[in-house]
C-alpha cells in the first residue's frame, strides 16, 4: 500500500471514531436531557397528587419518589427481607393511564383496567426484598413501607430498565407502580 493511501486509510478511521464520539456524547446528552424531562413529570404528578388527597404523602429515596394513600402498620421492609405484594405497572407520560398498563399481578386492577393477561399470574408475589428480584426503582421506592401500604412508586428509566427495551415498554422509560403492601417477613 503506498504512503499516500495509508494516510486516507488513517484518516478515514480517525474521522469515523471522532463522529462516533460525537454521536455517542450527543445520545448521552439526549438521555440525560430525557431523564430530567421525566423528574419534572413525575414532580408535578406528585405535587397534584398530594393536592387532591389530604392523607396522602411523598416520599424521596435517591431519586424515587413513593406516594403513600394509605398507610400500614407493622415492621418497616428492608433489603432482605420477604415481601408479599400486589402491584399494577404502567410507563409513565405525565400521569398514569389505562393505555400503559403494561404488567399486574392484582385482580381488582386488572378489572378495572381491562387488562387481559393471564388469568394465574392474578395473585400477590412473593419475593425476597433484593437487587436480583426488583427494579433499582422499586428497591429504593418500597424501602420503609409497612403490610397493609398502599402507595405509587414513580421513577425513571435511569432506574427501571434502561436502554433496554422489556416487552412493551421502551428504552429508557419511565415508571409508575401502584403497590398493596400485603405482608412483610422479617429475615
Amino acid at each position: 500500500m503506498n504512503q499516500s493511501r495509508k494516510t486516507y486509510t488513517a484518516a478515514a478511521a480517525l474521522l469515523i471514531l471522532m463522529a462516533t464520539a460525537l454521536m455517542a456524547s450527543c445520545q448521552k446528552k439526549d438521555v440525560v436531557s430525557l431523564y430530567q424531562k421525566q423528574a419534572t413529570n413525575i414532580s408535578n404528578y406528585v405535587a397534584k397528587v398530594l393536592k387532591d388527597s389530604l392523607d396522602s404523602y411523598a416520599s424521596y429515596n435517591d431519586g424515587v419518589t413513593r406516594i403513600t394513600l394509605e398507610e400500614g402498620s407493622g415492621p418497616l421492609l428492608a433489603k432482605g427481607d420477604q415481601l408479599t405484594f400486589s402491584y399494577a405497572a404502567y410507563t409513565f407520560g405525565t400521569s398514569i393511564q389505562t393505555a400503559n398498563l403494561f404488567d399486574t399481578n392484582d385482580p381488582w386492577w386488572a378489572q378495572k383496567e381491562g387488562w387481559i393477561g393471564d388469568a394465574e399470574s392474578l395473585e400477590p408475589s412473593t419475593l425476597d426484598f433484593t437487587k436480583d428480584n426488583f427494579l433499582q426503582g422499586l428497591l429504593l421506592g418500597l424501602e420503609g413501607v409497612q403490610a397493609g401500604e398502599r402507595c405509587i412508586v414513580l421513577f425513571t428509566g435511569e432506574h427501571g430498565f434502561g436502554a433496554r427495551p422489556v416487552g412493551v415498554v421502551g428504552s429508557y422509560s419511565a415508571l409508575a407502580y401502584r403497590v398493596r403492601v400485603e405482608e412483610i417477613k422479617k429475615r
